[in-house]
């Protein structure tokens, strides 16, 4: 039987799933602007729209999703358990979250320990998710191999255009 806790308990939880994260803007570098030389070598500081979308201003950080997966220290602030014939049923509450009882423990090392393998079994699950890529469609692995060559093919001349723009840009900046 797993150790039930109380209400007020600090316990450490082994959170892990998708979450938001912060990343300083490609474009502005957190700055918030970008600057703008037009033909005849004047200088324009504009927003940056990259990290400022739509009616937004610049924030100086993009947001993407990533797979996170690390301890952390909670309270319990509730504890519903549910007897019955086969056993209880232990349902802990933190903030608005609900804890899973198997990622509860009372040290951040186990907790950490937890995190590792919940994270390896993310890794094999997206590794699973690319062998299995053909499931449920009438494309062959050839047809797929051939798309994804074209697509190489597309992005290294992509590469070398927008390599051979930024190189242009670069030159007449320092003019």
């Amino acid at each position: 039987m797993t150790k039930i806790y109380n209400v007020g308990d600090k316990v450490w939880y082994a959170r892990s799933g998708r979450e938001e994260v912060n990343h300083t803007c490609p474009v502005c570098y957190g700055k918030l602007v970008v600057t703008l030389v037009l033909g005849n070598d004047e200088m324009i500081k504009l927003p940056c729209d990259y990290c400022g979308k739509g009616y937004e201003s610049p924030k100086g950080y993009v947001v993407e999703y990533e797979w996170v997966s690390k301890p952390e220290l909670l309270t319990i602030e509730a504890v519903n358990i549910k007897r019955e014939a086969r056993g209880d049923e232990v349902d802990y509450r933190s903030d608005r979250w609900v804890l899973y009882p198997d990622r509860i423990f009372d040290t951040e090392e186990e907790s950490l320990s937890k995190c590792e393998e919940l994270s390896a079994k993310n890794t094999k699950d997206q590794e699973e998710i690319a062998i299995h890529v053909k499931a449920n469609t009438n494309k062959t692995y050839s047809w797929k191999a051939g798309y994804h060559m074209r697509a190489v093919k597309q992005a290294e001349k992509d590469i070398a255009s927008h390599s051979k723009m930024a190189t242009i840009c670069k030159e007449r900046a320092r003019k």
